[in-house]
């Protein structure tokens, strides 16, 4: 989806971290070809080079989106997107959803970071926030509910469980939780 930023920028993600840095470098330099103002590009260009100790070219694009961006809730998204630093993309993400709260795509964003990162509590929140909007059915209840198990805290992966039963008793899922806690 070269459209969409988001998916464009973690599919170079991917491609660098697979160890196909030439791929997702040129990649970024295509993009920055097309859309001389594509800052995320060039910070996430920097953050490759400098990953794989490749001479970095010029500035950054850092002290522009700093500037320009720091109060757009879309540029802290787009931003904890743009670095291969989980911890930073994790405050980053963290930015995004105190400036747009109610944006699911963020609070996703905010949740997959916290878990890379092992800040499980912040997880477990802000899964509970999808959670309470229903957002993906009880996909954040029983991501919730086996997080609290990984973390030992089964009273509260049971409760999660019951919400699960009264929320879809036909199927299995917060039956066969519930049988593995107890």
């Amino acid at each position: 989806y070269p459209d969409l930023i988001d998916a464009e920028l973690t599919w170079i993600q991917v491609q660098s971290l697979s160890r196909e840095q030439n791929n997702a470098i040129g990649r970024l330099v295509r993009g920055i070809n097309a859309d001389s103002t594509a800052w995320y590009f060039r910070i996430l260009l920097h953050d490759i080079r400098a990953e794989n100790n490749l001479p970095t070219a010029g500035e950054s694009s850092e002290e522009y989106w700093r500037e320009a961006m720091v109060t757009s809730a879309d540029a802290w998204y787009v931003r904890s997107l743009s670095t291969l630093n989980t911890q930073d993309a994790l405050e980053w993400a963290r930015e995004a959803v105190s400036l747009d709260s109610a944006n699911a795509l963020y609070i996703t964003n905010l949740v997959n970071l916290a878990d890379i990162e092992g800040d499980f509590e912040t997880a477990i929140e802000a899964a509970g926030r999808l959670a309470a909007r229903r957002d993906r059915g009880t996909f954040w209840i029983l991501y919730r509910a086996k997080l609290f198990c990984k973390l030992g805290r089964y009273a509260e992966a049971l409760e999660e469980s019951q919400r699960l039963i009264e929320i879809a008793p036909e199927s299995y899922a917060g039956y066969s939780l519930r049988g593995k806690i107890l």
